[in-house]
């Protein structure tokens, strides 16, 4: 296997063992602060009626997607992007607190048969903003290469999305009115 990285046959293969001590194969950890609370946050990843409002860049067109944020609900989407080149991706809430985390797996058109485990945390930090982390764990480096190929661009442009979501909701705009801070990749 390349790298250290195993090839995983089921999501909750994730972590595995080596000379006892558990392994966390291929991840990424991602951490953006939001001038939010982590409540509109959280609910601008999990309701299916505002995700699909920031999510994907503006040169991919959403064409349907289903979102169930519970314990054992599932996702899907499939949209379209530049050149007509389909795309779709699925996966299962496996644990959901609101407001503080959830925990999913993920499969893309793009890497079939390569699950992605990710954690996204939310975390209050005053004032009216918030912290959010997301490790994304790969099966191989392959996989985690190619999704990281588009996080630098399509992430930021979505995340910005929703930045501008979130200013726009005079429920979740702080009075100071700045700006969140891009996305930086964790130590």
């Amino acid at each position: 296997m390349p790298d250290g990285c195993p090839a995983l046959h089921t999501p909750s293969a994730f972590i595995h063992r080596k000379r006892g001590r558990a392994q966390i194969p291929c991840k990424v950890t991602l951490v953006r602060e939001f001038d939010a609370p982590p409540a509109a946050v959280y609910k601008a990843h999990t309701d299916p009626d505002l995700f699909p409002r920031w999510m994907l860049p503006r040169a991919i067109h959403l064409q349907k997607m289903q979102m169930d944020a519970r314990s054992g609900g599932r996702w899907s989407y499939a949209c379209e992007g530049e050149g007509n080149t389909q795309l779709s991706g699925f996966g299962v809430f496996h644990s959901v607190e609101p407001n503080k985390q959830f925990i999913h797996t993920s499969e893309f058109s793009f890497a079939p048969g390569h699950p992605t485990l990710s954690i996204t945390r939310f975390e209050d930090l005053g004032g009216g903003r918030c912290r959010m982390s997301m490790r994304e764990i790969y099966d191989t480096v392959e996989s985690r290469d190619a999704a990281a190929s588009g996080i630098d661009g399509g992430m930021e442009e979505t995340y910005e999305r929703l930045d501008q979501l979130l200013a726009a909701s005079t429920t979740y705009r702080r009075r100071d009115g700045g700006v969140s801070a891009p996305f930086r990749r964790a130590g």
